[in-house]
């Protein structure tokens, strides 16, 4: 498990004493692939920091690592009704999404055109 931190201005870990936003991923085996595959626990952004871009930092930040470290893909699970974050993980191009009734998985595999 890696926790990513982020602070204003930098990748440092805090702004003023304050950490400003975070990620916790886990890296496991894949049932379907030989590659190791990396789930997005956690995300959070302080709330006065919210729709300024750490979010996407921090998601931009893994999708790196996923290609860095050859993981076969991305993934997180969200509640279907949790639209503010459904308005930011939305903008990424997913492949293999599935719906659970309230929830929805994403997974990221194609690196090169995640973003839309």
């Amino acid at each position: 498990m890696a926790a990513v931190l982020l602070s204003y201005g930098g990748h440092d870990t805090c702004s003023h004493g304050a950490t400003i936003g975070f990620a916790n991923d886990i890296v496991h085996d894949g049932t379907w692939s030989i590659e190791s595959v990396c789930c997005l626990e956690d995300l959070y952004v302080d709330r006065e920091r919210r729709a300024r871009g750490v979010g996407r930092l921090l998601i931009d930040w893994l999708i790196a690592e996923m290609i860095r470290n050859g993981w076969a893909k991305l993934y997180w699970i969200t509640r279907e009704t949790n639209y503010r974050a459904r308005a930011l993980y939305d903008t990424y191009t997913i492949i293999g999404a599935s719906h659970e009734p309230s929830w929805a998985t994403r997974s990221v595999r194609d690196a090169t055109a995640v973003r839309r």
